[in-house]
């Protein structure tokens, strides 16, 4: 059984909405972040947003939480803003690992 070639069309339309929810994921994990800052450490929105950012990529904190509540939630964030930013990427990046590997399966069944 020979496969066909997906559209281009399907993938450009996979890839832009994963892209989308990535980007949606994203502004809501920050989103989330910079409540905890602003209501935890009473941090301004600015500080409130790279610390979030910094949180999300695993670089960590800015400035260490003051607050035993600060620190609660900037420990628990970590736990989940890390494992977001892994959710995200992999989602964002599915749709061109399996344009490829497509490719590759075609590819080696057309030899045989």
């Amino acid at each position: 059984m020979k496969q066909k070639h997906l559209p281009k069309h399907f993938f450009l339309k996979h890839f832009a909405r994963n892209l989308l929810f990535g980007i949606a994921f994203t502004l809501l994990i920050l989103l989330i972040g910079m409540l905890g800052f602003k209501f935890f450490e009473k941090t301004e929105w600015l500080n409130a947003y790279v610390n979030s950012a910094m949180i999300i990529s695993g670089v960590g904190t800015l400035d260490n939480p003051k607050t035993e509540a600060g620190k609660l939630f900037v420990g628990t964030y970590s736990i989940i803003g890390g494992g977001s930013f892994l959710l995200i990427v992999a989602a964002i990046f599915s749709p061109i690992f399996h344009w490829l590997f497509r490719q590759v399966q075609v590819e080696d069944r057309e030899h045989f």
